[in-house]
């Protein structure tokens, strides 16, 4: 496994990961199409730097986003059992 986490912030007082894509969602017809199709493509990746960052720094993180640069999008992943 390797990649690199694009960015890891604190507020309020809890730790929020995000990673930013590049992906092309025109095909997709709703919000929910959207969230669904980067929930396939990206929530095991986002859950294993979950995982680990939460491992390695000692910390929790109570919320995994995306940001689609392709619609100025923000998605909300759920977490999966890795």
């Amino acid at each position: 496994l390797q990649g690199i986490a694009d960015c890891l912030f604190h507020e309020d007082g809890e730790w929020v990961l995000v990673d930013y894509k590049t992906d092309h969602i025109g095909a997709f017809h709703s919000d929910k199409e959207i969230a669904d199709e980067m929930q396939i493509r990206y929530g095991t990746q986002l859950n294993l730097y979950k995982k680990v960052l939460e491992a390695i720094l000692s910390i929790d993180i109570k919320e995994m986003l995306l940001y689609l640069f392709n619609g100025a999008k923000i998605i909300r992943l759920q977490e999966e059992s890795v």
